[in-house]
């Protein structure tokens, strides 16, 4: 029964079933060795075999990435609180100057030279800890100047959730 249970839960991988597995037997093994049941109930239970799929990681092609940006863009849904344009913002800063989430999540209106069209990233908010100054697209900068507008110059320019992979 457990076995069928897990193989109908929606949206998880073969590995994650296995670990669930894994993790039951654990229990039932537990409460054997501890006198809570006269048998391990779940002893005899067979993990399925996994074969690793190694994900193969690619970049998006100019047409992925416009597309990613007219549908983020024109976009009417929130996701958590944040509009379709403000994610299309977030997608086309870290598309046109490679920023990492948490770069891009730090970025203040300070950090931005509107008339410059650079980005100046902070050592305690670069992967390197370096810190750099950035070139922004004109464009770019004419979008972020508007979207920052009424915010104080150290406010965050762009909301950009914890779990990005989510967007």
């Amino acid at each position: 029964r457990i076995s069928k249970y897990i193989s109908g839960i929606p949206n998880i991988s073969e590995q994650t079933k296995k670990h669930f597995i894994t993790n039951m037997k654990s229990f039932s093994r537990w409460m054997f060795d501890r006198g809570l049941t006269s048998t391990d109930l779940l002893a005899r239970m067979q993990k399925s075999k996994v074969i690793n799929k190694k994900i193969i990681r690619r970049a998006l092609t100019v047409e992925e990435s416009a597309e990613l940006l007219h549908t983020t863009k024109n976009s009417d849904v929130l996701y958590q609180g944040i509009t379709g344009y403000e994610r299309y913002l977030i997608y086309s800063l870290a598309l046109n100057t490679g920023l990492r989430a948490n770069e891009i999540r730090t970025l203040t209106v300070s950090d931005v030279n509107f008339i410059g069209h650079t980005i100046t990233i902070k050592p305690q908010n670069e992967k390197s800890g370096k810190g750099s100054q950035i070139p922004l697209g004109e464009e770019l900068s004419g979008l972020l100047r508007e979207f920052s507008d009424n915010k104080l110059p150290n406010s965050h320019i762009l909301r950009v959730p914890p779990r990005t992979s989510d967007m």
